[in-house]
């Protein structure tokens, strides 16, 4: 998936890129709404809100407003969530940043850490503007694969305060 995104990216012309998971769908006018941000934000990449759609029952997220502290503070110690299918990129404002070819899991994670690395403009998006699909069993993310969740650990959590909470969170949805 990694490499997919990726190439997408820079085969496209456009200045404005969105990431959306097939299985994923945009609600409202978040096309324009975004741009409106990118544009007036001077924001190279915009996440935000989601809501979920599991056994038809919809549930709109209420994530913490992202401040631009740490990224890695924001997933692990402010209860943040950053969803590739919330991602939307303004390539003229846009530092390079892109998904890590290596990962198999947490990409969408490990792309905001990145975002926050390279010092990028990331803004939040307050309004709920793509439905997730969490229903399907068979989804990257319902599944513990502990080797890629190794290799995120490894590669991007090196204090302990992140990785005590990344564990926490793992252990609960194993449990």
């Amino acid at each position: 998936a990694a490499d997919s995104r990726n190439i997408g990216f820079e085969l496209t012309s456009s200045d404005f890129v969105f990431f959306l998971d097939s299985d994923d769908h945009f609600v409202g006018n978040i096309i324009d709404r975004r741009i409106a941000i990118h544009k007036n934000e001077s924001a190279g990449v915009v996440f935000g809100n989601y809501i979920t759609c599991n056994d038809s029952v919809m549930m709109a997220s209420s994530l913490p407003i992202y401040a631009g502290e740490g990224f890695r503070d924001y997933l692990f110690l402010s209860d943040g969530d950053c969803r590739t299918s919330t991602i939307s990129v303004y390539k003229k404002l846009h530092k390079g940043t892109l998904f890590d070819s290596n990962s198999n899991k947490h990409q969408d994670w490990i792309f905001s850490i990145l975002c926050s690395d390279n010092n990028e403009n990331v803004v939040f998006d307050e309004v709920p503007s793509v439905l997730i699909n969490v229903e399907r069993a068979g989804r990257m993310s319902s599944s513990m694969n502990i080797k890629a969740s190794t290799y995120f650990c490894d590669e991007y959590l090196s204090d302990k305060k992140h990785l005590n909470v990344f564990s926490k969170k793992h252990w609960m949805s194993m449990i």
